[in-house]
């Protein structure tokens, strides 16, 4: 039982990777954890966008584990309730027993080729958040499905 998330380019603001190392030790008490940064695309005023977003996606296809349950954050993606989010992360990992593999896209998004890769799009808003800023509220939702599944006092209902 493990869960992976996959995301282009390093965190670069310090205020979000103080709390996403929070919640990333809050994860491990309940799972395994790995953080994979794909490199991203340097983005210049020539650069080819798709062929950028082309690149970076190849590389995520290229990480991902076979046998894994894919989520793709997306703002195309269905948008779920915490409890709805929680009963996801206990189906796969708890009663199937599969890794959990999330993706974030970078600056740009994703190209299709991953969209087309993956078991599930998931959306946490239907506003655009920041590529950085999802990856913070992504490991939130985590640690709250897993204080939801094991009945701890974080979530208020």
């Amino acid at each position: 039982m493990a869960i992976r998330i996959i995301w282009v380019d390093k965190t670069k603001q310090a205020y979000l990777r103080e709390g996403i190392s929070d919640f990333v030790k809050r994860i491990k008490r309940f799972t395994r954890l790995e953080i994979v940064e794909i490199a991203s695309q340097k983005y210049t005023k020539n650069v080819d966008v798709e062929r950028a977003k082309l690149e970076e996606s190849i590389k995520i296809i290229k990480s991902f584990k076979n046998s894994s349950f894919k989520i793709v954050l997306d703002s195309e993606g269905e948008m779920m309730d915490s409890k709805a989010f929680s009963a996801i992360l206990k189906k796969q990992m708890i009663e199937t027993g599969r890794e959990i593999e999330f993706v974030v896209g970078g600056t740009y998004g994703l190209n299709p080729l991953v969209l087309k890769r993956v078991d599930k799009k998931l959306s946490l808003s239907a506003m655009i958040i920041n590529h950085e800023m999802v990856r913070l509220f992504l490991l939130e939702q985590i640690y709250r499905g897993f204080c939801i599944i094991h009945k701890l006092p974080y979530q208020k209902d």
